[in-house]
């Protein structure tokens, strides 16, 4: 989970992002990624196409799969912590990647919007709150440098709340 209080400045909040993710998930980064922008209910990502390049010359399936993940989960922390809920585990449960084109120009954008599934988004908050097993479902979508919708994700994340006892073992 997202461990560090968040910035004074709302336009500090994507570069605290950023280095969260990668602390938290180093992996992330080695592929160069940045967050582009995070509001409240979006987030937009970008995932440079040159060292996460394969030998066809496009954006390597696993890595648009993996920044795909991480759009969702990030963007849902990001919404738990502004919401002093940062009790909480946050894994992602399932996923479907469907591939529409090769992202072969010099980068991706990921980009994920909640601002549709508020009704849904509240329900799910109301749970981790009362600190029940909570579910929420996103579509992100990934495009190519020139627009292209090269990808998209259906994901379902699940929140559990953190069990005293077993955080002080």
């Amino acid at each position: 989970m997202l461990s560090q209080p968040l910035p004074i400045n709302k336009t500090d909040y994507p570069k605290w992002l950023q280095r969260q993710l990668e602390k938290l998930i180093p992996v992330t980064a080695r592929t160069g990624f940045y967050v582009v922008d995070l509001t409240e209910d979006r987030i937009e990502l970008f995932v440079p196409l040159s060292p996460n390049v394969n030998d066809k010359l496009t954006l390597f399936g696993g890595v648009s799969s993996m920044m795909l993940t991480l759009a969702g989960w990030a963007l849902i922390s990001y919404k738990l912590v502004e919401e002093s809920q940062s009790d909480t585990e946050l894994v992602v449960a399932k996923s479907e990647v469907n591939y529409t084109a090769p992202m072969k120009t010099s980068g991706a954008t990921i980009i994920l919007s909640v601002k549709d599934q508020q009704t849904e988004y509240t329900q799910f908050l109301k749970r981790v709150k009362n600190k029940e097993r909570a579910s929420f479902k996103v579509r992100a979508s990934l495009f190519d440098a020139d627009g292209t919708l090269c990808a998209t994700q259906k994901s379902t994340y699940v929140s559990f709340p953190i069990l005293i006892e077993a955080a002080q073992e």
